[in-house]
């Protein structure tokens, strides 16, 4: 490939910046490469040393990896793929997001909160009663809240919108 670079090069149909990227991308080739043969021959040695042998007494052939050619016979139903983890998992990514949808759409609508409390306030029930989480309010011990979704910037609607961007991507990967 630098080979053909640089011949486009010196009959002038490209810039010099190609031809340095072709060289900065064969460097970097090379560089994998050798990577890739140092991370053998440590995997080597440390398949010896489980073996028990020396690492200078192991060696494994060079084998490059061969295709497996799956065949499917036909008329097996498709219940047999449902069964599969990944299958399931993107199944219920699915579903999950199409929840988180309606969650969405539940937004827009206005909430009301009924809240009480009889002088004590904690956020686990193990330290509800201790001295500690003692609370003095001023008012009623019973109190609600109304939230009416009024104006947020457009908020409800990003999420609604990113809700269902997430769904369709899941149903793709689903597919």
């Amino acid at each position: 490939a630098l080979k053909l670079v640089q011949r486009r090069y010196t009959e002038g149909e490209i810039t010099e910046l190609d031809l340095s990227r072709a060289k900065a991308e064969l460097a970097s080739a090379q560089s994998d490469a050798m990577t890739v043969q140092r991370l053998r021959a440590a995997s080597e040695h440390s398949l010896a040393v489980l073996l028990g042998k020396a690492p200078a007494e192991f060696s494994m052939a060079a084998d490059p990896i061969k295709p497996v050619n799956l065949r499917v016979p036909p008329g097996l139903p498709s219940s047999l793929l449902e069964r599969r983890p990944d299958i399931a998992a993107a199944e219920r990514s699915m579903a999950a997001a199409n929840s988180r949808i309606g969650v969405a759409k539940a937004a827009f609508f206005p909430s009301l909160t009924i809240t009480g409390t009889g002088g004590f306030e904690s956020a686990t029930i193990g330290d509800l009663f201790k001295w500690s989480s003692r609370a003095f309010l001023l008012g009623p011990l019973a109190g609600t809240a109304l939230n009416i979704p009024i104006f947020d910037g457009g908020r409800r609607k990003g999420n609604l919108a990113n809700a269902r961007a997430v769904y369709e991507e899941d149903v793709a990967n689903y597919r």
